[in-house]
Order: C-alpha cells, then structure tokens, then sequence
C-alpha cells in the first residue's frame, strides 16, 4: 500500500489512499478467504500474509488461511525482501 501511496505528488494525496487502501484491506479478506478455499495456489498472496500475527494468537486460522505459521513467517519475509527492492528501485529513480 506504501508503493502506491508513494505515486502521488501530494503527501495528502498519499496519506488519503494510504489510509483508505487499510480498512479496504481488512474489507478484502473475508472474499479472499473464500477464493483461497477455491484456488489453494491464491494462499501465497501478499494480503494472506497481513494474517500472520492473527494466526499466532489463534492457530485454528492456519485452516483458513491454508499455510503453517512457518510458511507465513517465510512468506512474509520474502514479500518484505520483494518490496524493499521495489522501493528502492522506484525511490533511485525519483527524487523524494
């Protein structure tokens, strides 16, 4: 949600789609639950991942969300190294 907030010139612009972009997250995931049951490859997406601290507290989330606490841990690492790299390509190329 950062990288795209990032788009625009305006910091209020930014601040508006940052916040708004966070409770439609929260909206999209009782769909997207539903998607995972019917498409076990949709389990890797990034927004699964925002489960990883629910699924810490409650466990029985892991037949939700389809992945081990593990998997979510190493998931989430990787779209963390993945952003990192795309913010840094996009911020070299932009002066902020």
């Amino acid at each position: 949600m950062l990288l795209i907030a990032a788009l625009f010139k305006s910091s209020g612009a930014a601040v508006a789609v940052g916040i708004i972009g966070y409770f439609v997250l929260g909206m999209v995931n009782i769909p997207m639950i539903a998607l995972i049951r019917k498409y076990t490859w949709l389990k890797w997406n990034p927004l699964n991942m925002f489960n990883f601290s629910a699924q810490l507290g409650l466990p029985t989330l892991s037949k939700i969300t389809k992945l081990t606490d593990v998997q979510l841990f190493w998931g989430n690492l990787a779209y963390i190294i993945l952003f990192l790299v795309l913010g840094l390509l996009f911020f070299r190329r932009r002066e902020v």
